[in-house]
């Protein structure tokens, strides 16, 4: 602390009195602080107003700082080393035959990596509650930062895989190479759900308890979304009164409507055509509900003609 006087700083010095240096506390580390009182020969008892903050505030304030350092620290690592791993790839691909011995040397090391923290993630989520709870408290620790992480990872992954199977799907509308894109994508995905419903299928008919777990779980399933639906389609309609774009939106999903019903009465009809026994079984329910509301209605005109 210097005072300037008549431009002077080292004038400052003749109204020190004293400098008392006290021993500084926290030791060697990032908790180390150290007071100094200044006395000053010309102003007599005096404390100037300084902020007051408490040990643990000042702790706080340190490890935020630290911790924010640190992210850097990382966030500035991994771009050099995705830097540096990105150089080598291409240097492969142009067919350096040193890089490409240490690009295969990196991706075993990485498939090693990942080898082993599938298996620890495995013990992780295999692990009994019981025997978790007994665990030290860092390895506890540990595996929930592990399970939380791959929570996350999830996430992240299928947040991406859905922006990107609606970005195809737009993209299909006007680009032919992404229509087949799109049309392979549902393939692949009709072909995963028919397998899972064959080995859910599988184990139904060989576990009645499963079965009946699982048409419970499917009735609950179907009675909320259908309500959702309900309640959403029924706030459309209220909507379509006054709103405009609304309207329109409610003209485009009861069109949208029409053609599916329409698709898949047709559907339906080729299935029968070709002897499938549950297919003939629902068109023939269907072709009687539709002789009976054709009978009732007919009923009904000829009741008010009368």
């Amino acid at each position: 602390m210097l005072m300037r006087v008549a431009g002077n700083p080292f004038m400052g010095y003749a109204f020190i009195d004293r400098i008392e240096v006290h021993e500084a506390t926290g030791g060697r580390t990032i908790y180390r602080q150290q007071n100094l009182d200044i006395h000053f020969n010309f102003i007599g008892n005096y404390y100037p107003p300084v902020e007051t903050i408490s040990e643990e505030e000042r702790i706080a304030v340190i490890e935020a700082e630290q911790l924010r350092k640190k992210k850097e620290k990382g966030q500035r690592s991994a771009e050099r080393r995705k830097k540096k791993i990105e150089a080598l790839r291409i240097a492969a691909e142009a067919g350096d035959s040193e890089a490409i011995a240490q690009y295969e040397e990196l991706l075993e090391k990485q498939r090693e990596r990942g080898k082993r923290y599938r298996q620890k993630l495995k013990a992780a989520k295999e692990a009994d509650p019981e025997y978790i709870r007994q665990t030290e408290e860092k390895e506890h620790m540990k595996q929930e930062k592990m399970l939380e992480a791959d929570r996350k990872r999830m996430e992240r992954a299928n947040n991406k895989k859905k922006l990107i199977r609606t970005e195809l799907k737009e993209m299909a509308k006007t680009d032919p190479e992404a229509a087949k894109q799109w049309e392979a994508l549902k393939a692949k995905e009709a072909e995963v759900r028919q397998r899972k419903k064959e080995r859910q299928e599988e184990r139904m008919a060989a576990d009645p308890e499963y079965a009946a777990m699982v048409e419970a779980r499917k009735a609950e399933y179907n009675r909320r979304h259908t309500e959702k639906r309900r309640l959403a389609h029924e706030a459309l309609v209220e909507l379509a009164k006054t709103d405009e774009e609304a309207a329109k939106k409610l003209a485009e999903k009861r069109k949208y409507q029409s053609e599916a019903t329409m698709k898949s009465r047709q559907k339906m009809k080729e299935a029968a055509e070709t002897g499938d026994t549950e297919a003939i079984m629902r068109y023939e329910s269907y072709l009687a509900r539709r002789r009976e509301d054709y009978h009732k209605k007919k009923a009904e005109k000829e009741e008010i003609s009368a």
